[in-house]
């Protein structure tokens, strides 16, 4: 195949010519045991409420070694969570709108979201005033993550929507 690599076999992907030769070929393993370890634990959690295990029983135990430490990965855990809620957002929005844009990206990604104040607000409110304060404070927040993660990134595991191919920029 002719350098640059603009499409992959095996997969089906295209890619553009912004993306590193390298990024086009990295295995799992270049990663490193922080992605393995946290796509192994999120399928876990995944098997156990598909197996209908009770909510209260749903644990997993991860073990660290000197090698490996606890709070990164508890970080690299949450993030890799934090990043698919907001994608699967994304996409909700997509296909309920067919096209977004930075006038009600955060709007129509909020109500995808659809979580109460008490999962975000340190004061969940209920009278109109301070609940839309509240709300325009979220959605601001959505914002600032919606636009820090459509930007072309140094993910390899967790490239951006439009390095995925599933949205596509219109200037």
């Amino acid at each position: 195949m002719s350098c640059p690599l603009m499409f992959d076999p095996t997969s089906g992907a295209l890619y553009d010519a912004l993306t590193s030769e390298w990024t086009k070929v990295t295995k799992l393993g270049g990663e490193g045991r922080s992605t393995a370890s946290t796509v192994l634990s999120f399928e876990t959690i995944t098997l156990l409420n598909d197996f209908n295990e009770a909510t209260e029983k749903q644990k997993l135990l991860s073990f660290t070694d000197n090698r490996q430490d606890a709070s990164l990965q508890a970080g690299h855990f949450n993030d890799f969570v934090k990043v698919g809620q907001l994608r699967a957002a994304i996409s909700q929005a997509l296909e309920i709108h067919k096209t977004l844009d930075f006038t009600n990206i955060a709007d129509r990604v909020y109500e995808c979201l659809n979580i109460g104040q008490d999962q975000y607000a340190i004061q969940p409110a209920t009278f109109p005033g301070p609940k839309k304060e509240n709300e325009d404070t979220f959605k601001d927040f959505l914002m600032y993550r919606l636009l820090h993660d459509l930007r072309r990134s140094w993910r390899v595991v967790l490239p951006n929507l439009e390095q995925c191919g599933f949205v596509n920029y219109k200037v």
